[in-house]
């Protein structure tokens, strides 16, 4: 399966934004999030994001924004073991 870099970053935005719906419906009020994507990161963090074309980026800002305390931490892609075993399983 051939996938390009605007496919990956959706459906990165989109497992970040899933995990902070279940997270926030849990009632959590603290949330690590480990991402690998580095330019999905950087959507996240330079303003920009309220205003983004990506409608999952403009939710997870939304719930970024909600009383709550969410730590994200960039991973190598490497060594995030669980997406590269999904990923490999996709192709």
């Amino acid at each position: 399966m051939a996938t390009d870099m605007a496919d990956i970053y959706h459906i990165e935005s989109r497992a970040v934004l899933e995990g902070l719906q279940l997270a926030w419906a849990k009632c959590f009020k603290q949330v690590e999030v480990e991402r690998d994507n580095a330019m999905l990161i950087k959507s996240l963090q330079n303003g920009l994001a309220a205003i983004s074309n990506v409608k999952e980026i403009r939710m997870i800002h939304r719930y970024c924004s909600k009383n709550w305390l969410i730590n994200s931490m960039h991973i190598q892609r490497g060594n995030n073991k669980v997406a590269d075993c999904r990923g490999k399983a996709v192709g």
